[in-house]
């Protein structure tokens, strides 16, 4: 889903595919307006980044973020405590916020 909507995103900012055409998003929460796709395209590189520095608590965080799954469902995915999965929601939330910014 994210690769979609990454690859969306994108589109949007290409002049060559129509940027001033109608715009139809694939999920009106994350793509809402253009400030959105450009957050949402500095998202996926620190995701990428974040992978690269645990690539768990970036798979976390994408569960979360673009799944919808709660903790509770992230915890019996990985066999991890709640509060483990917490924890490391947590730490990747807040990287993610520190890379972004």
């Amino acid at each position: 889903m994210r690769r979609i909507l990454v690859d969306h995103a994108r589109s949007i900012s290409r002049l060559k595919r129509g940027a001033n055409g109608m715009k139809v998003t694939l999920n009106t929460e994350l793509l809402s307006n253009k400030q959105d796709v450009s957050q949402f395209l500095s998202l996926n590189s620190a995701l990428e980044k974040l992978v690269k520095l645990d690539n768990r608590k970036a798979k976390m965080l994408e569960l979360e973020t673009f799944v919808g799954l709660n903790i509770k469902q992230i915890a019996e995915i990985y066999a991890l405590s709640v509060r483990t999965v917490e924890r490391e929601l947590k730490f990747s939330k807040a990287w993610i916020y520190k890379e972004m910014a």
